[in-house]
């Protein structure tokens, strides 16, 4: 990592989509996840980094020899946690919206 431009100030939103991303994808590309995130590949590979020596992700080679990132069990975790109170948001109010109709 070292040479690398870092990150100076972490925007949160912008390490959250990253996150999502790649909880959805399981794993992928940089150029998949950086697409998917809807942000530049620059950016994203800085993001990526820095979840990488936070713990939260991993990147391996793949079959093909190309690199792939995905969470780790830390990073799965965080994403859980994040994503479960708009999970449990959603099915809420999706009861309120069939049950209106179906009354």
């Amino acid at each position: 990592m070292s040479g690398k431009k870092k990150i100076k100030r972490v925007d949160l939103d912008i390490l959250e989509r990253v996150v999502d991303t790649l909880y959805d994808l399981g794993s992928a590309k940089r150029t998949v996840i950086s697409r998917n995130a809807n942000m530049s590949y620059d950016k994203c590979i800085k993001y990526l980094d820095y979840l990488e020596s936070s713990g939260f992700a991993k990147q391996e080679i793949d079959e093909n020899g190309f690199t792939i990132f995905s969470l780790t069990s830390v990073g799965i975790n965080m994403a859980k946690k994040k994503l479960m109170p708009k999970f449990e948001h959603n099915n809420s109010i999706n009861e309120i919206v069939i049950g209106s109709v179906l009354a």
